[in-house]
C-alpha cells in the first residue's frame, strides 16, 4: 500500500529502463516515448532520476494485447532532498488501476541497476 502522506514527485522522472533484462531507455529525451511490449509475463525494470539521485526497481507485469500502461512512482525524501526510497508500480492507462505489485527502489550511485 502506498502511503499518501509521503511527498510525490512528478512522474516525468519515472521511466521504463529495461524489459526482461534488455535496456530500452538510455537517454532522458526518450522517457516520454511509448515502449511496445509483447503480450505475456514480463519483468520490467523501472527507474527514477532527479538530479544525481537514481533509484531502480523491478516489477512483474502480465501484458495484455491492446492495453496501455503507465509507470508511476511515489518517493520519500529526507532533509535537503536526499531520497530515502521510491515505490514503483504500473497502472492501466485507461482505468488508472494498479496492475502490478508495488516494488521499492533504494537509492544508488550507479547509472544502471546491477540486477536487470
Amino acid at each position: 500500500m502506498i502511503d499518501d502522506k509521503v511527498p510525490f514527485f512528478d512522474h516525468d522522472n519515472t521511466y521504463v529502463y529495461a524489459i526482461d533484462g534488455k535496456k530500452v531507455m538510455l537517454r532522458k529525451e526518450q522517457w516520454d516515448q511509448p515502449v511496445f511490449i509483447r503480450p505475456g509475463a514480463r519483468d520490467v525494470t523501472l527507474g527514477f532520476e532527479k538530479g544525481a539521485h537514481m533509484l531502480f526497481a523491478k516489477v512483474r507485469l502480465d501484458v495484455t494485447a491492446s492495453t496501455s500502461y503507465n509507470a508511476v512512482s511515489a518517493c520519500k525524501t529526507r532533509f535537503f532532498g536526499e531520497f530515502e526510497y521510491c515505490d514503483f508500480w504500473i497502472v492501466d492507462a485507461t482505468t488508472g488501476k494498479a496492475v502490478t505489485e508495488v516494488s521499492r527502489g533504494e537509492p544508488t550511485d550507479r547509472r544502471h541497476p546491477l540486477d536487470l
